[in-house]
């Protein structure tokens, strides 16, 4: 616990932040949606360290060096994101998705994907049965604080993504068939 042990730990501690760094920067480049979920962990870590606010740092470390190395693209990207929005919002004319549709056709692409063949309904049907056991099988397997911390967290990373993609629907109403391929990560995140 000497000196150096503390330069071991703030070594490690630089390691991790470098790390989701890239990951989550790598991963903002591969589909917008993904920045729903380090919003998650960090107001997830707002909640869970209120107390303790300097616990905080590596995490907003770790988002602002995400936030630097994303920036390029933003700069680039967001003016023809907000013209091709608006057009395709005009041009397509659809209808925002109501609650019990946006929920329905998510748990039915998380839990049997896509299958194009209705004699393979039952599959989707089955996956919702799953993910909804998996779902409480957690929930009823809390003991330890690691755990429900965890279990938490989970539920913000997919909570708050698939909350923020229904308001989205709401004011910018484009959502074609497969549509609910843009909030895979989230389900793909739980499984870790």
């Amino acid at each position: 616990h000497g000196p150096q042990g503390r330069r071991r730990r703030r070594h490690r501690r630089r390691r991790a932040i470098l790390a989701y760094a890239l990951i989550t920067a790598a991963a903002l480049y591969t589909e917008y949606y993904v920045a729903l979920l380090p919003l998650a962990h960090f107001l997830w870590a707002i909640w869970q360290d209120r107390r303790r606010p300097r616990a905080l740092l590596p995490l907003l470390a770790a988002d602002l060096l995400t936030a630097l190395l994303y920036l390029p693209w933003v700069i680039f990207t967001l003016p023809h994101l907000i013209t091709y929005i608006q057009a395709k919002v005009v041009a397509d004319n659809d209808a925002p998705l109501g609650l019990l549709a946006y929920v329905g056709r998510h748990l039915i692409a998380f839990g049997g994907g896509h299958v194009p063949l209705a004699e393979l309904d039952w599959l989707r049907y089955a996956g919702i049965a799953g993910l909804f056991l998996a779902v409480g099988l957690a929930i009823l397997s809390r003991k330890r604080d690691a755990d429900r911390d965890t279990t938490s967290l989970l539920a913000w990373g997919l909570i708050l993504p698939a909350a923020i993609g229904y308001a989205f629907n709401r004011l910018w109403p484009f959502f074609p068939d497969g549509g609910e391929r843009v909030l895979f990560f989230p389900v793909s995140y739980t499984h870790l």
